[in-house]
């Protein structure tokens, strides 16, 4: 009476995940996360994820109420004093009629 020995499949290590290039807080060598941000939520051009700069300015140079560095609109229209002499009058008529708040309850 022989006994054969069991056959056994050979065992394959098994294949390692490939390196995404993001340890494991989530951020790369440089220090950015998967949608192009650092720690502080800013991306490599120095805007927030709402598109402003540490200076509260968006990339074409507007603040968050709409004005320029000197206090203009883009239509021309000032912060406070005289509009530019070729400001679109009635979209700053708009502007103005608007309240500050956005809403019209206060």
């Amino acid at each position: 009476m022989t006994t054969e020995p069991p056959v056994t499949t050979p065992s394959f290590p098994k294949p390692q995940d490939p390196d995404d290039g993001y340890g494991p807080d989530g951020f790369d060598t440089f220090g950015y996360d998967r949608f192009g941000f650092d720690r502080w939520g800013y991306d490599r051009w120095g805007y927030d994820r709402s598109g402003y700069n540490h200076s509260g300015y968006d990339r074409w140079g507007y603040d968050r109420q709409g004005y320029n560095a000197e206090g203009y609109t883009s239509q021309g229209c000032a912060r406070s004093g005289a509009d530019r002499p070729d400001a679109d009058q009635a979209a700053c008529a708009l502007r103005r009629a608007r309240p500050s708040t956005g809403s019209a309850g206060s």
